[in-house]
């Protein structure tokens, strides 16, 4: 099996054979805060800047399922702040807050593109597209506004719903390997 690769910036080029199925790969590159403690989060609420509310929710309940499957307590602000006004900082501390969140994750797309392969299958060409996307998470602290840890993820597939779960998980792996550090260096 042949396939061709395209980019929207680049020209017609021949690769290897490459048998195509359903995945994601995701990398992750983190910096953490050492003077802040991942321990200290009473809870997160988990924001998606997005005007596509249907994959903001979409974002948010993933990353908030792993989050409680993994013993932590999340809210999506979705549900907190519905899109039907603009929140002020201090409207959405406060919100937080008077949750028992004291921590917030923040996740936004930082780029995004699309890379297409042509594979031959019984003599016909058929293209086959893989979503190719960057993200910028912060997990800060609403105590002192200070940010605590900082990721950019990178994700690349081509189902949605297979890279949203997988992104929650790196998220919350990140969290829980963090929280370990902290605790092996307290001890």
């Amino acid at each position: 099996m042949i396939f061709f690769t395209s980019n929207c910036e680049q020209d017609w080029t021949l690769s290897t054979v490459i048998v195509f199925t359903s995945c994601a790969t995701i990398s992750v590159t983190t910096i953490k805060n050492d003077t802040k403690k991942l321990a200290d989060a009473k809870g997160y609420v988990v924001f998606y800047n997005s005007n596509d509310m249907d994959l903001r929710k979409k974002v948010e309940a993933y990353v908030q399922s792993e989050l409680v499957a993994n013993g932590k307590k999340a809210i999506s602000s979705f549900t907190l702040f519905p899109p039907l006004k603009e929140y002020s900082d201090n409207e959405v501390q406060q919100g937080c807050m008077e949750n028992d969140c004291n921590f917030r994750i923040v996740i936004t797309e930082s780029a995004s593109s699309t890379e297409t392969a042509y594979i031959i299958v019984s003599g016909s060409i058929v293209p086959v597209a893989s979503q190719n996307t960057s993200y910028d998470v912060f997990i800060q602290d609403l105590t002192d506004n200070q940010i605590v840890m900082r990721s950019t993820i990178k994700t690349e597939g081509d189902e949605l719903k297979y890279i949203l779960k997988r992104f929650a998980v790196r998220i919350v792996n990140e969290i829980e390997k963090e929280e370990s550090r902290e605790n092996n260096i307290n001890e």
